[in-house]
């Protein structure tokens, strides 16, 4: 506050308890969900700043956590974990991934800022496989306006930012459903296409974002008019990495955990 103007102040751990379960000693005595939510949304509009929280990886149930309800007086929130979790578990999947896709329609919808955090920090050079994943599954469902992915992978740098993040689709074929199975195909996979696809500044045509969540089984890739892939070589911008959108054909049938971004 004493050396510039504050954009916004981040709330971490914010929203309700109830999804941290087992982790918490024990809880405050006579708690209640909505009111305890309702206290840090008194909190947060009495402070005077604009507030991003973070705490919308804490699921309720299979669903969208109950602190995305902070949207009320928040600016934004962030996802840690999103898409991608730890090297044990470099992908989410099945109705993680699902209520994750959910989180991000649904802060879409409300016009908030979403900031979507990978958090594998096994080496990038090794994890273009999970690299792709987490950025097409962000991509399915992301909003051109109000929409931040990130990612943790291990680089030499230190810099994270890697070079498929400098691809950009917009125009959708599709309009954002208002939840992920809108984007489900007859196939089995999630898919949905950009008219106007970006790479680095330049226009590279049609684009189709396509993930298969799936933990256990394959299916078939849904589209025929495709020809190239995105190519992820080496690590961040810093380090060498580059990005191509001349990889080969897409696969007839796509693996469990398999993301595939095709371009005309």
């Amino acid at each position: 506050m004493d050396y510039g103007p504050i954009n916004a102040v981040f709330e971490d751990n914010a929203g309700g308890l109830d999804a941290y379960g087992s982790d918490l000693p024990t809880m405050p005595c006579n708690y209640d969900e909505g009111s305890w939510t309702a206290a840090d949304e008194e909190m947060e509009t009495d402070l005077g700043y604009p507030v991003i929280y973070n705490g919308l990886s804490s699921l309720n149930g299979h669903g969208v956590s109950t602190s995305i309800a902070l949207n009320a007086t928040a600016f934004g929130g962030m996802f840690e974990h999103c898409y991608a979790n730890d090297n044990a578990r470099p992908k989410e999947y099945d109705w993680v991934w699902r209520a994750t896709e959910d989180t991000e329609i649904q802060m879409a919808e409300q016009h908030k800022l979403f900031i979507c955090l990978a958090k594998d920090t096994s080496p990038a050079y090794t994890s273009a496989d999970g690299r792709r994943y987490a950025l097409a599954s962000f991509l399915l469902t992301f909003d051109l306006a109000t929409s931040v992915f990130g990612e943790q992978y291990t680089t030499g740098s230190n810099f994270e930012v890697l070079p498929e993040t400098q691809l950009v689709p917009t125009n959708p074929v599709i309009s954002l459903p208002t939840d992920i199975s809108g984007l489900m195909t007859s196939s089995g996979v999630y898919a949905r296409e950009y008219q106007s696809c970006y790479l680095r500044g330049n226009w590279v045509g049609k684009c189709a974002i396509v993930v298969n969540p799936d933990y256990f089984n394959s299916h078939a890739f849904p589209f025929s008019s495709y020809h190239h892939t995105l190519q992820i070589n080496g690590s961040d911008v810093f380090d060498g990495g580059s990005v191509s959108a001349n990889g080969g054909d897409p696969p007839t049938t796509m693996s469990p955990l398999e993301a595939v971004i095709a371009f005309q």
